[in-house]
């Protein structure tokens, strides 16, 4: 069995530093700017705030598993009036309005019992009209 050769190894010059390199924007989802009214963060769409969001819940889990505690706190999504973006925030949803009752969901019996009718009201007058 012959053995390979190990590769050289060079090393840079004392005090010289290794270039940077550019930070990957396409592994980032979300867009770097931000809302000029509130600060917070902007996506593009609704489906890049959810995916956030469901970052953010991976990143809560994982650290319930380390026994550790996570800092974000974001719950659901909200479309911004101001920029026209989405952004994240942790107050809860509101609670859903009632909607209000209307006579359409009730039968045509049940309407008589409940307000008269038009026609039968002018009906009344005219022969009130007719007969006094």
């Amino acid at each position: 069995m012959s053995k390979r050769p190990k590769p050289e190894v060079v090393k840079p010059p004392a005090g010289s530093r290794r270039p940077r390199r550019e930070p990957q924007t396409t592994n980032r989802p979300y867009a770097k700017d931000r809302c000029p009214a509130s600060g917070k963060r902007r996506f593009r769409d609704h489906r890049e705030a959810v995916a956030a969001l469901h970052r953010i819940a991976n990143h809560r889990k994982t650290a319930r598993e380390h026994n550790q505690e996570s800092r974000r706190r974001e719950l659901r999504c909200y479309r911004c009036k101001e920029c026209r973006g989405w952004h994240l925030t942790s107050k809860p949803p509101a609670p859903k309005r009632q909607k209000k009752k209307t006579d359409r969901g009730r039968r045509s019996e049940d309407r008589s019992t409940a307000a008269p009718d038009r026609e039968t009201a002018k009906g009344e007058t005219a022969e009130s009209g007719a007969a006094g």
